[in-house]
């Protein structure tokens, strides 16, 4: 089944980078365009302006949820970022995937 154009963000911690890269290939194969910053950010890029490509350009954003990635400071700026989006577009979708039962940021809690 491929999607509309859809572009789906994974925020995560690099702790978690396995599990990341497993779920972003399995979309890839199934036609859903991906931002993954180990594909999209090559050495010597800015990571903030990678970070902002891929947040601007994307309508989903799929957060891996766990205790590393309630610890980090990206992951905690990136669901910032993402949030001021969705505030004016309620077209755009927040997907938490849980790693652990690590309770979800308030904000992102009722998706």
């Amino acid at each position: 089944m491929c999607q509309r154009n859809v572009k789906v963000f994974i925020s995560h911690n690099k702790t978690d980078k396995i599990s990341s890269r497993l779920l972003a290939i399995a979309l890839v194969e199934q036609g859903i365009g991906v931002w993954f910053d180990e594909w999209e950010i090559r050495p010597g890029d800015s990571i903030i302006g990678g970070l902002e490509v891929g947040l601007s350009d994307s309508d989903v954003f799929m957060l891996i949820w766990s205790a590393h990635a309630n610890a980090s400071k990206w992951v905690g700026t990136e669901i910032r970022a993402y949030l001021t989006r969705r505030v004016g577009d309620d077209s755009l979708r927040i997907i938490p995937i849980l790693l652990d039962a690590t309770p979800l940021p308030t904000l992102v809690s009722e998706y």
